[in-house]
C-alpha cells in the first residue's frame, strides 16, 4: 500500500484521472456501538460507477464499521483494469492505518492484512475527503444497516 493525502478543502466528489478508478467508503453505526452498515462504490474517471455495494454488519461501533467498509469494498471488487487505485474515506483513523502512518488496534489487524494482500498488483493511494465528498458511500453504508445481506451490482443499488 502506498500513500495517504489528505483533502480539506474539497467538498464534493471529483474523479479520478482517466486511468484510475476510485473506491468512495463509509461506515454507519447506529447508536455508537449499534447495528451498523458499510458501503461503498467505485467510479471511473467519466464518474461512472464501476460497481457498488451495502450491507448489514451486525452490531458494531464506528471504528469498525469504517473499517469493515473498506475491507468489504476492497474484497469484493471485481479484479479490475487500472493504472492505479484512489481509496477515499470520511475517516481519518482508517485513512491513516491504511497508509500505515498509525498502527491500527490489534482487533483490526487481520482486516488490514487481507486488505494489503488483496490490494497487491494495484497502485493504491488513500485519501481522507469531508463527509460532503462522500455522500454516495454515506447513503450506502445508511442502507446497508437495513439489508439481508450484502449487495455488490454495477450500479448504485436503491
Amino acid at each position: 500500500m502506498e500513500s495517504v493525502t489528505t483533502v480539506k478543502c474539497r467538498p464534493s466528489w471529483s474523479p479520478p484521472p482517466p486511468g484510475s478508478l476510485k473506491l468512495n467508503f463509509d461506515g454507519s453505526s447506529i447508536g455508537n456501538p449499534g447495528p451498523a452498515g458499510v458501503g461503498g462504490l467505485c467510479r471511473n474517471h467519466k464518474g461512472e460507477v464501476i460497481w457498488a455495494y451495502s450491507g448489514p454488519i451486525g452490531f458494531a461501533d464506528s471504528s469498525e464499521a469504517e473499517v469493515r467498509a473498506v475491507y468489504s469494498g476492497i474484497l469484493s471488487m471485481p479484479r479490475l483494469e487500472c493504472d492505479s487505485l484512489i481509496v477515499e474515506g470520511d475517516s481519518v483513523n482508517v485513512i491513516r492505518w491504511l497508509s500505515g502512518v498509525a498502527s491500527p488496534p490489534w482487533r483490526f489487524v487481520p482486516f488490514f492484512e487481507e486488505i494489503e494482500d488483496r490490494g497487491k498488483g494495484y497502485s493504491m493511494v488513500f485519501q481522507h475527503v469531508r463527509r460532503s465528498a462522500n455522500v454516495a458511500a454515506d447513503s450506502l453504508a445508511k442502507s446497508g444497516v437495513s439489508r439481508a445481506e450484502l449487495e455488490c451490482c454495477d450500479y448504485l443499488p436503491p
